[in-house]
């Protein structure tokens, strides 16, 4: 794909193509890591222009990425509802750390202040007043982790299974009671088995 001043492949790697002799030089897949790529700059402006399925960047703290047309993304079209925009909250509200490193392949540049650009006074209210959501947003978030609540408890989920299990177990023994109370009971104990 062409971005103005620069060109990126990012969305399937070519496949049309034999491998020549070159190949068989003793080059590796890290050595090819190793060699430095050219940063592309991208100014927030160019950046939000970026905001439709299949065209849709985003940022995520100060890189920025290519997810155009990202149909395989695990929680599916969800993901360009931050196209254009800074995704950085969202991502680490919905993902383990361990999942940045699926980004490199979409990586496109670093997001960098646009010298020229000069922001209105509505932008600066705008910008000012999400900043000061993104700090509270932040806050909680640091005092939730401190607080353990993102930690994993396999006791809960053993609790939960087994009073679920429990639950369905003694709506199918009402169910084969005799009389219409029983059976009710039994219902309802399923529905309430099928709302969990």
């Amino acid at each position: 794909q062409s971005y103005g001043h620069f060109e990126t492949s990012f969305a399937k790697p070519r496949t049309d193509f034999k491998m020549g002799k070159g190949g068989q030089n003793g080059v590796t897949d890290e050595d090819v890591a190793k060699v430095p790529k050219k940063l592309v700059k991208v100014t927030l402006a160019e950046m939000k222009k970026h905001n439709k399925i299949n065209d849709a960047w985003v940022s995520m703290g100060n890189k920025v990425y290519d997810i155009s047309s990202w149909s395989e993304h695990p929680g599916g079209s969800v993901i360009f509802t931050q196209a254009g925009d800074d995704m950085t909250d969202t991502f680490n509200l919905f993902h383990p750390p361990a999942a940045r490193k699926w980004l490199d392949e979409f990586f496109v540049g670093e997001l960098v202040e646009d010298a020229a650009a000069k922001p209105s006074k509505e932008d600066k209210a705008r910008k000012l007043e999400q900043d000061k959501f993104v700090a509270a947003y932040r806050e909680l978030r640091g005092k939730f982790i401190a607080d353990g609540f993102f930690k994993l408890n396999h006791w809960y989920y053993a609790y939960k299974f087994a009073s679920q299990a429990a639950l369905v177990a003694l709506a199918a023994w009402l169910a084969r009671q005799p009389g219409p109370l029983a059976f009710i009971a039994g219902a309802t104990l399923l529905g309430l088995f099928w709302q969990q």
